[in-house]
């Protein structure tokens, strides 16, 4: 038997949706011999004691549609930046994924032999070193910046350039950059440069796209547009939306074109 499941203590104010989906597992299990695979319901329990309430949610014949039906239950109810929830994920990086033995021998078996490192920095320059690497004497984990990127970073938090003057530079910049051609091996720099390297941009609130009034907004603008077909005679694409008539020869999909 598959099964979501909830988990709530009263009291405290606080739930937790799950899903099980071990096969012959069965709903006289919860809090007596499994006490879900999370580790903050485990801690919760740990410090607070079992939940007043457990309940079997749904049924299912199949792991798959119980899996996905614990995703968008957590979906819906934006239970992970919700603090009366302990989901802290919703397992959409392994969305129809079944975490089996196999699956997680093969994942073992393909992470063996991998040597992961970390930034390190003599004072003068950085350097990336692999966990089996010798660390050379003098040297400390961490990154530093240049006298040069410190003072730039002085002259962007300073008062002298303004926003409109930052936006004047970055205008100059790109016309200066547009149309020529980026140096070899640009984008392997690039990536080498920054690897390790967090993006404040993309933490947290500073991620735009994960705000919850950013994705209210993104589903209200779906919600008015008319959704379309692509079709192509072949030499070139059309984009038909409903009611319009699909001329005659062409057919559904899209045909890459040569420029």
């Amino acid at each position: 038997m598959y099964f979501t499941y909830l988990f709530k203590w009263t009291s405290h104010h606080k739930k937790y949706y799950g899903v099980r989906y071990k096969d012959g597992a069965l709903p006289e299990s919860l809090c007596t011999t499994y006490f879900s695979s999370s580790k903050y319901v485990k801690s919760f329990i740990a410090e607070n004691g079992l939940p007043d309430v457990v309940q079997v949610r749904r049924v299912f014949k199949d792991k798959i549609s119980a899996k996905r039906w614990e995703e968008k239950v957590l979906r819906r109810l934006n239970a992970i930046k919700n603090n009366s929830w302990l989901n802290r994920c919703n397992n959409n990086a392994f969305k129809d994924i079944i975490c089996d033995e196999r699956i997680k021998l093969s994942i073992s078996n393909s992470r063996k032999g991998q040597s992961f490192g970390k930034m390190y920095n003599n004072g003068t320059i950085n350097k990336f070193f692999k966990t089996d690497d010798i660390i050379p004497l003098g040297w400390i984990k961490g990154r530093i910046s240049s006298l040069k990127q410190q003072d730039h970073y002085k002259r962007l938090n300073s008062d002298i350039l303004t926003k409109e003057k930052r936006k004047i530079s970055g205008q100059k910049s790109s016309l200066v950059l547009k149309g020529k051609k980026k140096p070899l091996h640009h984008g392997q720099n690039v990536s080498k440069a920054t690897k390790g390297i967090p993006k404040p941009w993309a933490q947290g609130d500073r991620n735009v796209s994960k705000r919850p009034e950013v994705r209210k907004k993104i589903s209200e603008s779906w919600k008015n547009r008319i959704i379309g077909q692509w079709y192509t005679d072949e030499q070139i694409n059309l984009y038909v939306k409903p009611g319009e008539i699909i001329p005659e020869g062409f057919r559904r999909g899209r045909k890459k074109l040569k420029k």
